[in-house]
C-alpha cells in the first residue's frame, strides 16, 4: 500500500524511518522502511523501529486508512514520529 500511494502522489523522500505494525490478535508484524530511493516492507523484522504501533489487525488496517485515531492503538517508540507516516504515504 505504501509504495503505491506514494507513486499516486508526491511524498518526500524518506530519511531511514522505520515505522512497525504489529497485530495483537496474531504472530505478524510488518515494518516499513523509508530510504531516499525507495519504500523496503521487512514483514517479521526485528530489528529496531523508530516508532511500534501494535493493535487488533482489522484496528491496524482503519488507523493506515486513516478511519481510526491511533489513541485506540498501543504506540511504543518515538510517538511523534506517527503522524510523519501519512506524509511518507500521502491519504488517497
Amino acid at each position: 500500500m505504501a509504495p503505491a500511494r506514494r507513486s499516486w502522489q508526491a511524498a518526500p523522500v524518506g530519511r531511514g524511518e522505520r515505522y512497525r505494525f504489529r497485530r495483537t490478535d496474531g504472530p505478524e508484524s510488518w515494518t516499513v522502511v523509508f530510504t531516499p530511493d525507495r519504500v523496503l516492507p521487512e514483514p517479521g523484522s526485528t530489528a529496531p523501529a523508530d516508532v511500534e504501533v501494535a493493535g487488533p489487525a482489522p484496528d491496524l488496517a482503519l488507523f493506515l486508512w486513516q478511519r481510526l485515531p491511533a489513541t485506540g492503538l498501543r504506540v511504543t517508540g518515538d510517538a511523534a514520529l506517527l503522524p510523519y507516516y501519512f506524509t511518507l504515504v500521502p491519504p488517497v
